[in-house]
């Protein structure tokens, strides 16, 4: 059986990190929104992590826990890890242009995300 990995060390990496980038930005900048994607089923509505089975994670309000340790007064957005490469492929990638697309990612487990008239589904 796989290790689980804590979503409150999760939560401390990501905030570890921000913390880390920000002395990269100009000190203008303003943090819009921030995104991240897991591998595992997300409702998309609240951005709770129904069911991430290689993390361990059952019901997890990892959009709420994550804008909270952030002190994030902007939108926090949680998707699945293959729903965003679809998407990404559709903006910048090999799919840029296509209206439709199904991607399809396999390693520990298969996940996919697909695209259809544009926009992600």
């Amino acid at each position: 059986p796989r290790e689980r990995i804590a979503v409150d060390d999760t939560i401390d990496d990501i905030v570890s990190m921000v913390a880390d980038l920000r002395p990269l930005l100009d000190p203008g900048a303003r943090l819009l929104g921030i995104g991240v994607g897991v591998v595992g089923l997300v409702n998309r509505t609240d951005n709770t992590v129904s069911i991430a089975p290689n993390l361990g994670w059952h019901d997890v309000a990892f959009g709420e826990h994550l804008q909270r340790a952030l002190h994030a007064h902007v939108p926090v957005v949680v998707s699945n890890d293959a729903d965003l490469a679809a998407l990404a492929e559709v903006r910048r990638g090999i799919a840029a242009g296509a209206h439709d697309v199904l991607y399809v990612w396999g390693e520990v487990g298969v996940g996919g995300g697909l695209i259809s008239r544009g926009e992600a589904i």
